[in-house]
């Protein structure tokens, strides 16, 4: 992937209720004054959804544009089940109006992401390892750990990566991120009776071992 300085990296976090964005440069330092986010309707028709997600790559290229910076990747965090190598939200609990739907096909047709710009999607959680490990409290650290508290609870652990990040982002999964393990529960509201009531053992049984895939008992 291209780290001259004027090669920017458009990066998304995508929610239930908002997809935060922000413009990196070719070093991956944030470029000052360019986060922003848009409403993300998640539980709203595909239509909107899909809209969401364009308007909020096209705020980024003229950001960008602006600044004298040319968009050569884009990184989506996304919450799972979705099928990160080809783009496929996999989700029913929400983003359920474009479950099996190619975000990658949409990106590239209908928005100057293109047909050859790389494209990396990379479960949520894992983003956020990856992230203190290159630049957070787990920076230069082999095995590390990460539990994030939102909605859900999510969990992802990393071991011997040694600080390792993607070095490309082509649509598909690269090593670094396969190292990267995502333990994750069905979101659900923390302290609800259905969470208050279970033990730790039963709590456990619900955590899978696969980022892309929820246990159905986890409601």
């Amino acid at each position: 992937m291209d780290s001259t300085p004027n090669n920017g990296k458009l990066l998304f976090d995508v929610g239930g209720t908002f997809l935060k964005a922000v413009i990196a440069d070719g070093n991956g330092r944030f470029v000052p004054d360019t986060e922003y986010s848009v409403p993300m309707p998640s539980d709203g028709p595909r239509e909107e959804i899909e809209q969401a997600l364009i308007a909020a790559v096209e705020r980024g290229m003229r950001s960008a544009a602006d600044r004298g910076l040319r968009i050569g990747c884009t990184g989506i965090a996304f919450p799972g089940p979705f099928d990160f190598g080809l783009g496929i939200p996999l989700m029913t609990h929400k983003f359920r109006n474009i479950y099996g739907i190619s975000l990658l096909d949409l990106l590239r047709t209908r928005t100057d992401v293109g047909p050859t710009m790389p494209v990396l999607f990379m479960h949520d959680v894992n983003a956020a390892m990856l992230g203190e490990m290159r630049c957070g409290n787990a920076r230069g650290f082999a095995n590390a750990a990460l539990i994030a508290l939102g909605t859900g609870l999510a969990w992802s652990s990393a071991t011997g990566c040694g600080g390792s990040w993607p070095s490309s982002a082509t649509g598909r999964s690269s090593p670094a991120v396969s190292t990267a393990r995502c333990n994750t529960l069905r979101p659900v509201p923390l302290g609800s009776p259905s969470t208050r009531n279970r033990s730790a053992t039963e709590s456990s049984k619900i955590m899978s071992p696969n980022a892309d895939s929820y246990d159905s008992t986890a409601r």
